[in-house]
């Protein structure tokens, strides 16, 4: 599942064999994964209504999702405090002002 205006993601997995899906909200992400299932979540740490902390505190303290690969994507200026909760709890950060393209093909 990856955030809507993210089309750039879209193509490399599909044409690695994974279906996407694309949402519009962190809310909407959780009815998804309430409801499918799915294999990995990519998130935008800026969401509409639910930032990307608050989707990955709901994703960890459900029992079926707990295990759930998170990769997430920001623009931010994370503090230290911050990343370490998106070290700990994701298993790639991407920087949308660095060469993430680049950094993609390394966690995948």
């Amino acid at each position: 599942m990856i955030p809507e205006h993210w089309s750039c993601w879209r193509r490399p997995l599909r044409s690695a064999g994974y279906e996407t899906e694309s949402v519009r909200s962190g809310t909407r992400a959780l009815e998804v994964l309430s409801s499918k299932l799915v294999s990995a979540v990519v998130l935008d740490l800026l969401m509409p209504g639910m930032d990307g902390f608050e989707v990955i505190r709901h994703v960890r303290h459900e029992a079926t999702l707990r295990e759930l690969p998170i990769f997430m994507m920001t623009a931010k200026s994370l503090t230290k405090a911050e990343l370490a909760v998106l070290t700990r709890e994701t298993q790639a950060l991407f920087h949308k002002n660095g060469s993430w393209q680049q950094q993609l093909r390394l966690p995948l």
